[in-house]
């Protein structure tokens, strides 16, 4: 199941947030092997694109962390974009999670 969750990113900031992989009981699930992908688009049609990094916290727990660095989050011009975090797992590709991403200037840099 998709879940949809819509971000905040704040341009020359560091940005981080905690997802978890759950079943559809809503029990944590091991992603021992997994690699994640996220990408931040204008829409799902545009070729440019930003890459969130993915960092796993917890195989057994099924947490992992968004990331983005305060300098290329400078480089982002403001408005609202789409992100979608994939899994890959076994060759296999699985959309977890969707949303929009409000991308806001920051005047203390």
């Amino acid at each position: 199941m998709i879940r949809t969750v819509n971000l905040s990113l704040n341009k020359g900031t560091d940005f981080l947030k905690r997802f978890e992989v759950l079943d559809e009981n809503l029990d944590p699930v091991d992603i021992s092997g997994s690699v994640f992908v996220s990408k931040i688009r204008k829409n799902f049609d545009s070729r440019k694109f930003y890459s969130l990094g993915t960092t796993i916290s917890g195989t057994e727990t099924g947490v992992f962390y968004l990331t983005m660095n305060s300098v290329d989050s400078l480089y982002i011009p403001q408005g609202n974009y789409v992100y979608d975090v994939l899994v890959i797992n076994n060759n296999n590709k699985t959309k977890l999670y969707e949303g929009i991403v409000y991308i806001q200037d920051t005047a203390s840099r």
